[in-house]
C-alpha cells in the first residue's frame, strides 16, 4: 500500500532510528535518517515525504517548524518525537504545523499505528494534489487554467467587494502568433509558449495569480492593486518578454522576436465577472490595433 513512500527522519538516537526503520520496513517504506541540520535538512528537501522529527536532536520551537513546513510543502506529514511531544501540541502554531506525534516510549504497535494513519493521510492528499494539477492546470505552460481562473476570479471579486480593496486585471496575447507558429512550426509555438509563461510567472508578485486563458492568450490577476499598478507589472512583463530569444536547432542567432500586447483592467464594484473580463479584452483590442507590444489601460470606451 506504500511502496515507494520515503520517510525522512531526523534523528542522532541510534535505538530510536533502529525501531523507526523496524516499522517503516514492515509497510513497505523506505527511511533515510540524517542529524539535526538544515543544510542537510535543504539538501534532502525533495526526497522526503513524511517527515519525523527526534525533539532530542533539533530546536523545540515554533520557528523551526515554520521551516520545516516551508521546506516540506504540501503533501507532508510533520511528526514529532520525544517523551514531551505532546506538549508541543498544546501550542496553538503547534497545532498548525504539526501533524502529529508519537512517544519515544511508545510500544511498537501504538507507533505503528501513528505511522500507518499518517502514511494512509499523506496518500489521500498526494492523490488529491495529483487530481487538483490535473484539472487547475495547463500542462504546457504549467500555469493555471480557465477553469481554476473562473473560480478564483469569483473569489477575489468578493474578497475586493468585501475589504474595498482594488483589483486589477491583464489579458496578455503573444503578437503574431499565429504567424510564427505557422512558419516555424509548432515544436517552435510550444517554446515560445512556454517561455512567455515562465516570465509572466517569475514577473509577478506571490499574492498574484498567472493563467494560460487559451491558445496564446494569458491572463494576469492582481489582487491589491490599482490600474496605475497594473500598468507598471505590463510594462515591466513586456520588456522582459521582448528579451525572450527563441533559436533554432544548431543555430546561434534567434529565429524569431517574441513581443506581446497587453489590456488592463481595474475592477468597478458594479461589475459582473463577464463585464470584467471584457473591459480588459477590449482594451487589448485597441493595443492590438494600434501597433502591438504596448499596454492599454481600459478606458470609459471599454466599458
Amino acid at each position: 500500500m506504500f511502496m515507494g513512500l520515503k520517510v525522512l527522519l531526523i534523528s542522532a538516537d541510534d535505538r530510536f532510528i533502529c525501531k523507526v526503520k523496524n516499522i517503516l520496513g514492515e509497510e513497505s517504506c523506505t527511511c533515510e535518517a540524517i542529524e539535526s541540520d538544515l543544510e542537510i535538512l535543504e539538501q534532502q528537501k525533495d526526497t522526503s515525504k513524511i517527515v519525523d522529527v527526534d525533539l532530542d536532536s533539533v530546536k523545540n520551537d515554533i520557528d523551526h517548524w515554520h521551516i520545516l513546513k516551508e521546506k516540506y510543502p504540501f503533501p507532508c506529514k510533520l511528526i514529532i518525537a520525544g517523551v514531551n511531544a505532546s506538549n508541543i501540541l498544546q501550542n496553538n502554531a503547534g497545532r498548525r504545523l504539526i501533524d502529529d506525534y508519537i512517544n519515544k516510549d511508545m510500544n511498537i504497535e501504538l507507533m505503528r499505528h501513528v505511522f500507518i494513519r499518517n502514511l494512509r493521510e499523506y496518500k489521500f492528499e498526494e492523490k488529491a494534489l495529483f487530481y487538483e494539477k490535473i484539472i487547475h492546470y495547463d500542462d504546457l505552460s504549467g500555469l493555471h487554467n480557465k477553469r481554476f481562473f473562473n473560480i478564483i476570479l469569483k473569489k477575489e471579486i468578493a474578497r475586493a467587494v468585501r475589504y474595498k480593496h482594488p483589483l486589477a486585471m491583464g489579458i496578455i496575447d503573444i503578437d503574431n502568433f499565429k504567424e510564427k507558429n505557422d512558419l516555424y512550426g509548432h515544436l517552435i509555438g510550444d517554446q515560445i509558449l512556454v517561455k512567455v509563461a515562465k516570465m509572466i510567472s517569475l514577473s509577478l508578485r506571490s499574492i498574484d495569480y498567472s493563467f494560460r486563458f487559451g491558445g496564446d492568450e494569458f491572463l494576469a490577476l492582481l489582487p491589491n492593486t490599482d490600474f496605475k499598478g497594473a500598468f507598471i507589472a505590463a510594462r515591466r512583463l513586456i520588456n522582459v518578454i521582448r528579451n525572450i530569444r527563441i533559436l533554432g536547432k544548431g543555430e546561434d542567432e534567434p529565429l524569431t522576436m517574441v513581443t506581446v500586447s497587453i489590456g488592463v483592467a481595474e475592477y468597478i464594484g458594479n461589475q459582473t465577472e463577464e463585464e470584467f473580463i471584457s473591459q480588459a479584452d477590449k482594451a487589448l483590442y485597441k493595443v492590438k490595433k494600434n501597433g502591438k507590444d504596448k499596454v492599454f489601460i481600459a478606458d470609459e470606451s471599454c466599458l
